[in-house]
């Protein structure tokens, strides 16, 4: 009797840490999302050089064949999370901010 007491007094601390950290998760993304929208919405109002200097920043080399275009990143890629996507997928950020123009069509680096 004991044992099963001990086993379910664990099982609701964890069902308790777990509802604790997707609450912490949902924080996060929250504010994770308000920041990128900041962010995007501030992009749209910099100066060209001022954009220039952030891609140069941030992408390492472009690589251009006849039907792709990969754009490689200084920012190393992330790790896949257990469950979660793959890092391909996570390291993906061609929607980020979103554009209203074609990418190539305005390139001027």
């Amino acid at each position: 009797m004991k044992e099963r007491l001990s086993r379910a007094e664990d099982q609701r601390k964890s069902i308790a840490d777990q509802q604790e950290l997707q609450q912490e998760l949902r924080l996060i993304v929250t504010n994770l999302k308000a920041f990128a929208e900041q962010i995007c919405s501030t992009l749209e109002n910099i100066t060209w050089e001022t954009k220039r200097s952030l891609i140069r920043m941030l992408v390492k080399h472009v690589e251009i064949d006849v039907e792709n275009v990969n754009v490689v990143l200084k920012i190393p890629p992330l790790a896949n999370p257990e469950g979660g996507q793959s890092a391909d997928e996570l390291k993906s950020l061609q929607h980020c901010c979103g554009s209203k123009r074609p990418a190539l069509r305005h390139a001027f680096i």
